[in-house]
């Protein structure tokens, strides 16, 4: 039964002799939503005391064929104390920081400046995204002191097979194994065609001891097409220890045409 007040339902349920109300107003009340990004920011206590000319970067148009470029960020100490950087962390592999310094930790005295140099290689990574540095120092091993954005729009090779050093008959990957966890979880590896006739790419898990779902995006992979092959599992409890995902309709015999899960 539902009553209204105020412009908003009241819904009553009766179940096992129990009377729960539910209403609009209550339930507004309490749901705040928070920005993902003010989720993912916070910052420890050293956050005020570092300033930088720049905290993001966009780069210039890029193509898988591109030469590595630098980035630098330039960074200034603004407190009255001296500020141990001890560690900057990427967030992927296609960009890769400098150590702090010779040292393991750079020490920044009161007024003091310094570079944060990266370099970003577009090699294997196109497309468009955003990539972050995270600066750590001795306030916190947790909390990053300041975070820092390099923007990248990556254009495709001119050659259509760098990036795909995995071949399975026709079929190239951009890798031929990954390491899961025993929880649910997506994974996606990079396919091209490299043959002269349409592939539609199943897969035969009879070798796996957890459930996989395959699908590829495109469904059919034209002559010279690149899509994605899309892994959905969950090894749950399996042991430890790596397992076969055989591909069929690439062109390969079984034993040629595996990708290898790997569970530690």
């Amino acid at each position: 039964m539902a009553l209204q007040e105020g412009g908003c339902k009241i819904l009553i349920v009766r179940k096992f002799g129990l009377v729960m109300l539910f209403s609009c107003v209550a339930l507004s009340a309490q749901i705040r939503i928070v920005p993902r990004e003010k989720l993912e920011l916070q910052l420890s206590g050293d956050a005020a005391a570092l300033s930088f000319d720049s905290r993001e970067v966009t780069l210039p148009e890029l193509s898988e064929d591109s030469q590595p470029v630098s980035v630098v960020f330039a960074m200034r100490n603004e407190s009255s104390r001296t500020v141990y950087v001890t560690r900057v962390a990427s967030s992927c592999s296609c960009l890769s920081v400098e150590a702090p310094s010779d040292a393991g930790f750079l020490k920044l005295g009161p007024g003091e400046s310094t570079e944060i140099r990266a370099v970003y290689d577009p090699k294997g990574h196109p497309g468009k995204f955003s990539r972050r540095l995270s600066v750590y120092t001795a306030a916190s091993e947790d909390l990053p002191a300041a975070v820092l954005t390099v923007n990248a729009d990556v254009a495709w090779s001119s050659n259509p097979e760098v990036g795909y050093p995995v071949r399975c008959g026709h079929l190239l990957l951009s890798r031929s194994s990954v390491e899961i966890s025993r929880s649910s979880e997506t994974v996606v590896i990079r396919c091209y065609n490299a043959s002269g006739k349409p592939m539609k790419l199943s897969c035969d898990t009879a070798f796996l001891p957890f459930p996989v779902k395959m699908s590829c995006n495109p469904k059919v992979l034209q002559p010279g097409d690149k899509g994605r092959i899309v892994l959905e599992l969950d090894a749950g409890s399996a042991a430890a220890g790596e397992y076969p995902l055989i591909l069929k309709g690439c062109g390969a015999r079984p034993g040629e045409s595996g990708i290898i899960l790997k569970i530690k």
